[in-house]
């Protein structure tokens, strides 16, 4: 639970994310559903937290590969060989290269 301070100002980002996004037509001028089970998974995908810490945002007990492939499977539907393709064109991406996939977020 977060205390409401917090929500106050995270519900303050995400407003300002959500019309930064409409303003810039990167998201169909319609209204958001306030309830997260009444949006689709575009809408989810494209509007979401992007958390920086890696120790505290990312499960210590999941490999870097399983971390970066669980939304490439919900949002995009990818599984295998492509999904483990893209995983490490997304690591490359952010210079750390595929043999970072298999470790844990401690040994990063």
């Amino acid at each position: 639970m977060l205390p409401d301070d917090l929500k106050q100002a995270a519900v303050i980002v995400a407003s300002f994310v959500y019309h930064t996004a409409m303003r810039d037509e990167k998201l169909p001028r319609k209204p958001l559903p306030k309830a997260l089970k009444g949006r689709s998974n575009d809408e989810l995908r494209r509007i979401q937290m992007i958390y920086q810490m890696a120790d505290t945002a990312m499960n210590p007990r999941q490999t870097v590969r399983d971390i970066i492939g669980r939304p490439l499977t919900f949002y995009y539907g990818m599984r295998g060989a492509r999904k483990t393709e893209r995983v490490k064109e997304l690591l490359d991406q952010i210079e750390m290269g595929g043999r970072f996939a298999d470790r844990y977020p401690a040994e990063l």
